[in-house]
């Protein structure tokens, strides 16, 4: 959960920071931190399982990107 959290939100803490912005939005809003914990142990549960289908991977990585993009 710890790297979970440090990788969704590093980016937005570090420019948080250096725009010196005293409420980082993490911890204003404890949302995020919700689903990122919602999305690590869904992640976990996935992983446990067995191994995840080649397909499932592949749509999952285009749905991240295509919302990142």
């Amino acid at each position: 959960y710890v790297l979970a959290v440090v990788t969704a939100t590093g980016g937005g803490t570090l420019r948080d920071l250096l725009l010196d912005r005293h409420a980082v939005f993490w911890i204003e809003d404890t949302a995020y931190l919700a689903v990122i914990l919602a999305a690590a142990t869904a992640t976990v549960a996935v992983a446990r399982w067995g191994t995840p289908r080649p397909r499932l991977l592949r749509l999952a990585d285009a749905l991240g990107l295509g919302l990142f993009a």
